[in-house]
């Protein structure tokens, strides 16, 4: 009889790096900009003669900031619908490295807070989406976005605290209402909407 083999369990931490390096790019930052015209505003970002004024191009200004995550090859993305609620800005989706392109918003869902953009690639490395109804209070999650619009791949760890929570979200001069929320002690900064929470 030979020697038994043995079984070697991940720790916790192991666990958790291995979650994170799976599927950190699979988690896409978005950035929002707006078009400025230099010819209504130019004392803002020019300084030479006025005459020069109507040939000076149009510039992006970045006011905004999330995150998303594909959940198919083909470029589907998954975002909360408070990052991309601006119908005339446009949205700059940010791979994990760097690769940039142009996002489409195919539909916002106000009542669930949930948008779907689409970029224009292939073999996209995408997410599973998980059974909310079958969360577990007490369950361990992480949170993988866009820390603060500007901290790419920050992520997060904590337990789910409760499911099915009814939430008046304020700010930015609006209040709405939000359902079946999941609630969690994992930090979430701004910039971190419309990422993964992931089991």
């Amino acid at each position: 009889v030979g020697a038994p083999e043995l079984l070697i369990v991940p720790s916790d931490e192991q666990t958790v790096m291995n979650i994170v390096k799976r599927d950190l790019p699979s988690v896409v930052a978005i950035s929002v900009s707006e078009k400025i015209s230099r010819k209504t505003s130019p004392h803002l970002y020019y300084q030479g003669p006025s005459s020069s004024i109507a040939s000076l191009p149009d510039i992006r200004r970045k006011i905004g900031g999330g995150s998303g995550f594909f959940v198919s090859q083909d470029g589907l993305i998954v975002t909360n619908r408070h990052v991309v609620e601006d119908t005339k800005a446009d949205y700059t989706v940010i791979l994990q490295d760097g690769t940039t392109y142009p996002a489409k918003v195919l539909d916002r869902d106000p009542s669930l807070d949930l948008a779907i953009l689409k970029v224009d690639i292939t073999h996209a490395p995408s997410l599973v989406l998980g059974d909310s109804d079958a969360i577990q209070i007490g369950q361990t999650v992480l949170a993988i976005g866009n820390a603060l619009a500007q901290f790419q791949n920050s992520v997060t760890k904590g337990i789910i605290s409760g499911t099915n929570r009814r939430v008046l979200a304020d700010g930015f001069g609006g209040a709405e209402l939000i359902e079946e929320a999941i609630q969690t002690d994992a930090a979430i900064n701004p910039g971190n909407s419309g990422g993964p929470l992931i089991d």
